[in-house]
């Protein structure tokens, strides 16, 4: 008999982040688990659909608060019941069904952006509990917790299980109670993610800069988000804009190593201020020297199928640190949140790492030339990293394995 599993805690697959996990985990599901149905559960169906197609996607009522407080209450009576009168919507009929609710909120379980945002990811798998149904935290960087802290520790600790992509976020969970048995270090699903279009990629990227282009090719991941973070927390932002501050680093990048800037948008919308073409389109309006946006709104295994043909990457999106890595090109991650020191560490490239609250052209400028120094050593650090990374990405698949055999 098939099984029903259902994905839940992403945004949309306009967040290329999101569609990566998304997408990877659902693939290695069905192949798995032949005849089985994997089911998206997203806050906007009708934008996912087609690109999820032909799976399910169904509507995630989580940004509903109120609503899903009553999806909850409604999901345990059925429970105690097993009347189908309580099951108010599309979302609470699958999740009747489902062997396995597996959550791919990725950084979301956490107050960094308001309890009220914790609380959104928290209530599909407080649905999933009500209904008595298993639930996998999946490969996440989870917490701090303040106002949620006892929340989140009650969630964590009636999961089947959690798996974490860092040992930051191991520890906090570990430091708020949540029993170590739970738990489990793994690593990011987008590095199971195959690219495509790899030759593709290659003619996107001449058409883009020219066939008779010369010198180093620099990838470059920004985003608005990254800009807010830049000037919440680093003291100069007052004293320069995060935009005049990319610009100028990137200028003496391209003079330093006679190089040329791609920017690709690893997110793009929905609406402008989170359409990362918008944030790379400012930085290279403001550069002297000529830069390039890739302007395509790609899938993220696209994506990664022309990121690889970087020769360095200096990215502030997270996934697109990851599909280049994965792609063993050297990279330098700009971190607003435990989450990029965490995977770069893993991948012994922590030196690489430039937090935002100290960031200036010196830092970037200084980094840039570590890494170009030691371009060679560092991917090849990469390419005896990857193997051990990608098993511990698969070890995810083995605790759904684990949960789905315990549900039989």
């Amino acid at each position: 008999m098939g099984k029903t599993i259902i994905l839940t805690g992403t945004f949309c697959h306009v967040n290329k982040g999101d569609a990566a996990m998304q997408s990877t985990m659902a693939g290695l599901l069905e192949q798995r688990y032949e005849g089985s149905e994997v089911v998206i559960s997203a806050p906007f169906p009708d934008e996912d659909r087609q690109f999820y197609a032909p799976r399910q996607v169904i509507r995630c009522h989580r940004r509903r608060l109120i609503y899903s407080a009553f999806q909850c209450l409604s999901g345990w009576l059925w429970k105690k019941t097993g009347r189908s009168a309580w099951l108010l919507d599309e979302e609470m009929r699958q999740y009747a069904k489902a062997n396995l609710i597996v959550d791919l909120s990725g950084d979301m379980l956490t107050e960094d952006y308001g309890p009220h945002v914790a609380m959104s990811h928290f209530y599909p798998i407080l649905l999933a509990n009500a209904m008595g149904k298993r639930v996998f935290l999946c490969a996440q960087s989870i917490g701090p917790f303040n106002w949620t802290r006892k929340l989140a520790s009650y969630i964590l600790n009636h999961a089947g299980a959690v798996t974490v992509r860092d040992q930051v976020t191991l520890d906090y969970l570990q430091s708020i109670g949540v029993t170590p048995r739970r738990l489990g270090l793994t690593a990011d699903l987008a590095f199971l993610m195959e690219p495509v279009d790899v030759a593709i990629g290659r003619d996107r990227l001449l058409q883009l800069i020219g066939e008779d282009s010369a010198g180093p090719l620099l990838g470059v991941s920004l985003s608005f988000l990254i800009e807010k973070h830049y000037r919440k927390k680093c003291p100069v932002a007052h004293q320069e804009s995060f935009v005049e501050l990319m610009a100028r680093s990137l200028d003496a990048w391209v003079e330093r190593y006679q190089g040329l800037v791609v920017f690709f948008a690893h997110v793009t919308g929905p609406g402008a201020l989170k359409d990362d073409r918008e944030a790379c389109r400012s930085v290279a309006q403001q550069m002297k020297h000529p830069a390039f946006v890739l302007e395509e709104d790609l899938s993220p295994a696209a994506i990664k199928g022309t990121i690889r043909h970087c020769d360095l990457f200096f990215g502030a999106r997270m996934h697109a640190n990851i599909a280049a890595l994965s792609s063993f090109v050297p990279t330098i991650a700009i971190s607003y949140s435990h989450k990029t020191p965490g995977i770069m560490n893993q991948l012994g490239c922590g030196e690489f790492v430039l937090p935002i609250e100290a960031l200036s052209k010196d830092l970037i400028l200084r980094t840039f030339e570590r890494l170009y120094q030691t371009r060679e050593e560092v991917r090849g650090r990469l390419h005896l990293r990857m193997p051990e990374i990608r098993a511990l990405s698969e070890e995810n698949l083995t605790r759904a394995d684990e949960l789905l055999t315990s549900v039989d």
